[in-house]
């Protein structure tokens, strides 16, 4: 079982750049900690980021639900 991620297999889990991913980190956007010179990303923190990402998706898709109806 993996308890962590490196940078560049957090990226992959999350369909992103590595750039992004270190601006993810240094943001604070993501958690992470140091194993000697490596970062590395908790798996949670991975599964957080997609569930709060697919909470905002649905957010904004039930705002354009309720705007279509409105507007007709």
């Amino acid at each position: 079982m993996q308890l962590a991620y490196t940078i560049k297999e957090a990226a992959k889990q999350l369909g992103c750049g590595i750039n992004t991913m270190y601006d993810m980190v240094n943001s604070g956007e993501i958690r992470s900690f140091r194993f000697g010179k490596k970062i590395m990303i908790p798996t949670n923190a991975v599964e957080e980021v997609i569930q709060q990402g697919t909470k905002e998706r649905l957010q904004e898709l039930g705002k354009e639900i309720y705007e279509n109806q409105s507007s007709n």
